[in-house]
Formats: C-alpha cells, sequence, structure tokens
C-alpha cells in the first residue's frame, strides 16, 4: 500500500463536537464484548469516544458524564469515527424543558 494512501486514512483532525455521552453495548456476541463510551450528535452520528490517560476497559474519566449533555473536544479519526479526548464538559441539555 503507498505510504501516503496510508496517512491519509489515519489522518486525524480536531473537532469539537455536542451530544449526549452514552454507554453503549459493543460487539455484543463476540470475544470483544463491552461496554463502551459514545457522543451521540444532533445528526445521530455515534462516535466512539476515548481519554487517553483511561485504561479503555474502564473510562474512569468519562464514567461521570453517562447520560449527560456534553461538549467534548479531541482529535477525530474520521474512518473508525473515534475521538481521542481533550476536553469534555457538561452543557445545558437543549432538549429539557423547563
Amino acid at each position: 500500500m503507498n505510504q501516503s494512501k496510508k496517512s491519509e486514512r489515519n489522518e486525524r483532525k480536531e473537532m469539537t463536537v455536542e451530544g449526549y455521552v452514552l454507554f453503549l453495548p459493543f460487539a455484543v456476541g463476540s470475544k470483544s464484548e463491552s461496554i463502551r463510551p459514545y457522543v451521540v450528535d444532533q445528526k445521530r452520528n455515534f462516535y466512539n469516544i476515548y481519554m487517553p490517560e483511561d485504561n479503555p476497559f474502564q473510562n474512569e474519566s468519562i464514567i461521570a458524564f453517562h447520560k449527560n449533555y456534553c461538549e467534548v473536544e479531541g482529535l477525530l479519526d474520521e474512518e473508525r469515527m473515534h475521538i481521542y479526548v481533550s476536553s469534555i464538559s457538561i452543557k445545558e441539555d437543549p432538549f429539557k424543558s423547563e
């Protein structure tokens, strides 16, 4: 494979996305079955999120954000729909009515 094509595929770009952080089943019924964190945006895109300093099987830094509307910043791997999180914060939920 051409080296330039490989580097283009793995290129990551800075991204900010707002949406709900949810822990959802992954690869149900396989040896890789687990619960993994995602952020789901208003267009219903599911981005797997990962905090680099966390154990990827425990996600200690992300679990507190489960079921909250958040702003997630980080590096996006478009091919895998995976965000390497640099910061995450809870935002006002635009879908909650008073």
